[in-house]
């Protein structure tokens, strides 16, 4: 038993002791992040190993001409929307369309094969 258990007696503990306790368990479970000291010799060796990264003259012309063409159409009250989506709705209206063509069709079949074998052609 710890001294600091013996002092205050087996079931005392203090809110710290709790904390960390639980801290513990969910850092067991993957549910409590390590702490920074745990990454920062992984941040070292990464910077290493992934060269930096530059974007090249080409990029950023044309960067440089979309945000001037941006600044533009701002000053001068142009808004561009993206599309709302007329060709997605179109599609899925056509979709829903074809499957009642296509349930109106089998009901049609069904219903006249039904009635052809309940009455059956009479010959004179």
């Amino acid at each position: 038993m710890s001294s600091s258990r013996a002092t205050r007696g087996p079931t005392a503990r203090t809110p710290n002791d709790l904390w960390q306790a639980a801290r513990a368990q969910l850092r067991a479970r993957g549910l409590w992040p390590l702490p920074d000291e745990a990454f920062q010799g992984v941040e070292g060796r990464l910077a290493g190993a992934l060269p930096p990264v530059e974007a090249s003259p080409r990029f950023r012309e044309a960067l440089a001409a979309n945000l001037d063409l941006l600044a533009q159409h701002r000053r001068s009250g142009v808004i561009v929307k993206a599309e709302a989506g007329s060709r997605r709705g179109a599609l899925v209206g056509l979709g829903i369309a074809s499957l009642a063509a296509a349930a109106a069709l089998v009901t049609l079949v069904v219903y006249l094969s039904r009635g052809v074998s309940r009455h059956p052609a009479q010959t004179g």
